[in-house]
């Protein structure tokens, strides 16, 4: 017979370990994220719902010998999320996972730019919680991590119905989180270079965000660029723009950028040491009509891979806007170099009765990773047709290149 005080023990025995799986098996988070070699870098990008959030952690470095890996946020979703959760709870599930891993410390925090869907979340959080931005009495939790580095464009063109919100959003960054973050605002063509992070710095072993566009301003270009002719497009146009390169990997990143600053950016690609062609995109403002067009962006730039952050038919925002577009999957598949596009989820799709979906899209692919050593990289996803998450690739980066451009 066993003795209570036996029982006991398993029993707490058991408890124990109950916790510690929950830690590490994937409850702490609903990001599926396989593990990372050390030299391995992963853009993950957040199933968010009608929003966008993108997580970025790099190989590890030498240079911090407790954390390992640089750790950056761009945007972080707003109310309209996926599953019952927000988008500031999808964030915070994901920052938890990197604690569970022992990456204590969200290095850089990044709102692109004022629109609700791509920042909200990271204040309102769920049931009136903070998001991750809280912090009480300074005690860091996995549900508080504390920010090095908080970049935004400065001013722009916010909807009046997010100024009052974004404002908020800043002054908690700036009076709650302790210790206080360094605050960064790419302003103008000149500070560009402020917004630049380096994910890793060893010779031979380098990783870089370059940002490439901010309010209008894009690299090499002597003008900002004009202003689009539909208002709704100001504050859009206004995003934040990062190109990240990793050995002969490269990512483009730029919120929900128009045509006309998308253009710019893949002509300074075009014309810099950087070729224009990238390994992935992630198609900016969701797949919508005024964003990623043919002419000349993607003829220049070429992705191989391309993810849309987007909700499903649940979502009031995806309905509406009716994201992503037909004539931009349209486009994106008519690429040469295209290989697969990756929905988060479902979107809204509206054709006609000849248009046909394209062959290389895959919806409802939830938290969709891309993992990269810079020579090669894979896609990690949910396939919803086998119901189950699958890996795509490796694919090699110097097979990806527009014609006539070397990596």
């Amino acid at each position: 017979m066993m003795h209570a005080h036996t029982r006991i023990g398993w029993l707490l025995l058991l408890v124990v370990a109950c916790s510690l799986w929950l830690l590490g098996a994937g409850a702490v988070s609903g990001l599926d994220l396989p593990a990372l070699a050390p030299d391995e870098l992963a853009i993950a990008h957040l199933d968010v719902g009608q929003g966008m959030s993108t997580l970025i952690i790099g190989p590890e470095t030498e240079a911090d010998p407790v954390d390992r890996r640089v750790v950056v946020l761009v945007d972080s979703g707003g109310m309209v999320g996926r599953a019952g959760k927000d988008g500031g709870q999808v964030a915070l599930d994901a920052l938890r996972m990197c604690w569970a891993r022992g990456l204590r410390r969200l290095d850089y925090f990044i709102i692109t730019h004022h629109d609700g869907d791509h920042y909200k979340g990271a204040l309102l959080g769920t049931a009136g919680k903070q998001g991750f931005l809280r912090a009480e009495d300074g005690v860091r939790t996995q549900d508080d991590m504390p920010i090095g580095t908080f970049i935004d464009h400065g001013r722009g063109e916010p909807k009046p119905e997010n100024s009052r919100e974004y404002r908020e959003t800043v002054c908690y960054v700036r009076r709650h989180q302790q210790p206080r973050p360094a605050l960064c605002s790419v302003t103008t063509r000149g500070r560009l270079d402020r917004g630049n992070i380096v994910l890793a710095g060893e010779p031979g072993h380098t990783a870089r965000m370059l940002c490439v566009a901010s309010n209008r301003y894009v690299r090499g270009t002597a003008a900002r660029v004009p202003k689009n002719t539909d208002p709704s497009m100001y504050e859009n146009d206004c995003s934040l723009g990062y190109l990240l390169s990793y050995g002969s990997f490269d990512y483009l990143i730029c919120g929900d950028a128009g045509t006309g600053v998308e253009a710019a950016i893949a002509r300074y690609l075009a014309g810099s040491a950087q070729d224009a062609g990238v390994d992935a995109l992630n198609v900016s403002h969701h797949g919508s009509a005024g964003s990623t067009s043919g002419e000349p962006f993607l003829k220049l730039v070429g992705p191989e891979v391309a993810v849309i952050s987007v909700g499903g038919p649940d979502s009031s925002d995806t309905t509406n806007y009716k994201h992503p577009r037909y004539t931009v999957l349209s486009a994106l598949a008519a690429d040469a170099h295209l290989q697969a596009i990756y929905q988060t989820g479902a979107g809204v799709t509206v054709r006609g009765e000849n248009q046909v979906l394209p062959a290389a899209l895959k919806v409802g692919c939830r938290d969709v990773v891309i993992i990269t050593n810079g020579r090669s990289y894979r896609v990690h996803y949910f396939d919803s047709d086998t119901n189950q998450y699958q890996t795509a690739g490796p694919f090699a980066t110097d097979n990806l290149s527009p014609p006539g451009t070397v990596h």
